[in-house]
């Protein structure tokens, strides 16, 4: 399946949410970007790129989130 998508973009919603709870958003940029954590903070909008050698994800969200 091919994909076409281009961007993509994460809604943060969570008011008062705890980094040590875990829930980072992660992105590994192409060659040569920046990488880094983005911490949950509410009413945020995060948008990203989409291509061959980037990569995302969100950190495990522990058992003690509210």
């Amino acid at each position: 399946m091919k994909d076409d998508r281009i961007g993509a973009f994460l809604w943060q919603l969570c008011k008062d949410w705890n980094p040590d709870w875990g829930g980072a958003f992660y992105w590994a940029g192409a060659k040569d970007v920046l990488n880094g954590y983005q911490h949950a903070s509410f009413n945020t909008l995060i948008l990203f790129c989409i291509n061959a050698t980037s990569q995302h994800a969100v950190t495990p969200v522990t058992s003690n989130a509210k």
